[in-house]
């Protein structure tokens, strides 16, 4: 390969880098969200076990 077309497969391959970064940096937005809903979900549905086991559960008088 000439230098110019080695130039011009470099350059490519820096488009293709640049792509797959944002593509990796999106996903990873992505599942952080997604963890920090199953943690908050799971801290509720934890807060709502502890309710219903300290209250009873029954509601009654």
């Amino acid at each position: 390969m000439s230098v110019p077309e080695l130039n011009e497969a470099l350059m490519e391959l820096e488009l293709v880098i640049r792509q797959y970064s944002e593509t990796l940096i999106t996903q990873l937005a992505l599942r952080d969200e997604l963890e920090y809903e199953k943690e908050l979900k799971n801290s509720f549905i934890s807060l709502l076990l502890q309710v219903g086991l300290c209250g009873g559960g029954g509601g009654g008088r």
